[in-house]
């Protein structure tokens, strides 16, 4: 490393080659984030919150008929109990140790990002894109500033952590980041306008659903409906059904699935060219859905 000019050690000269000891961990540094989340991790672990072992991000309390559920993403946490009194002892504890910045409910930073863009005064879209819409990365006229477009998309990407309704059109859209065109813009336009309409859109989870697993699988095949069921210990439901070349580009397909635990949504994806007609898939979600049901309890 180079250190700064004008550095002088308080005694005697520097050694041809001299190394720094990190004292402490300095924000943007490679290490930086792992030792944040080390030192955030063994915090919640104090407070006798237990890891997942499906998901390193996720940390669960429960203690008697309190429920706590804590989620990190980098330097940001999302807290969900049904004890609100639970929840604020929680925030003043972890306060006192890494002085946190209270955001309020999730559609804040929703809110934030149209403010950010300047669409606040945007008319509401009830979609988030158009239907049967296919966008070429050669088609329409090249945008003059790229700028804007690329640091809508990241914040948007940012956003479908909690809002998995407009992955896929987010997605979509970061695919043209290298080639951008008037098109392409409309479509994330049409994005924003869709997060103006529902700003506190989340997933809903019933206390009285059965522990019943469904699964469901839509991909793009030539004029092809398959329904396959597995008997297992629970019970997993594939659908599969077709458009071919969904792509102009690449003339690829675009697949999906999504699973229910009874009527609540908790795992989803949508991905090109790939189809999950292979049973193996199904047996592989199952220890991964098993483990983390019993986490819950």
């Amino acid at each position: 490393m180079t250190l700064p000019q004008g550095y002088s050690p308080k005694r005697g000269k520097l050694p041809l080659k001299p190394v720094c000891k990190l004292l402490k961990s300095l924000y943007g540094l490679k290490q930086a984030s792992r030792q944040w989340y080390l030192k955030f991790s063994n915090a919640l672990l104090e407070e006798k919150f237990t890891q997942s072992a499906t998901d390193n991000s996720l940390f669960i309390k429960s203690i008697g008929s309190v429920f706590i559920a804590l989620l990190v993403y980098v330097d940001d946490i999302i807290i969900a109990s049904n004890n609100e009194e639970a929840v604020k002892d929680l925030k003043i504890r972890l306060d006192k140790r890494f002085k946190l910045k209270d955001l309020g409910c999730l559609w804040h930073y929703a809110l934030q990002l149209l403010a950010d863009v300047g669409y606040l005064g945007s008319k509401p879209a009830s979609t988030p894109m158009e239907a049967n819409l296919k966008l070429s990365q050669d088609e329409g006229n090249p945008l003059d500033d790229p700028s804007l477009y690329r640091r809508m998309i990241g914040k948007m990407l940012y956003l479908t952590i909690t809002r998995p309704d407009i992955s896929y059109s987010v997605n979509r859209l970061s695919q043209f980041l290298s080639n951008l065109r008037m098109p392409h813009m409309k479509a994330a336009q049409r994005v924003l306008q869709y997060i103006k309409s529902i700003l506190g859109q989340g997933l809903y989870f019933p206390s009285d659903s059965k522990l019943q697993l469904q699964a469901y699988a839509e991909a793009s095949l030539p004029n092809n409906d398959v329904a396959e069921q597995l008997d297992l210990e629970i019970q997993i439901k594939v659908y599969v059904d077709a458009d071919w070349g969904t792509c102009p580009d690449t003339r690829r397909s675009v697949s999906g699935f999504c699973v229910f635990l009874g009527n609540s949504l908790i795992l989803g994806n949508q991905r090109s060219n790939i189809l999950y007609r292979d049973p193996q898939w199904k047996l592989n979600i199952k220890p991964w859905l098993m483990l983390l049901v019993s986490l819950l309890g």
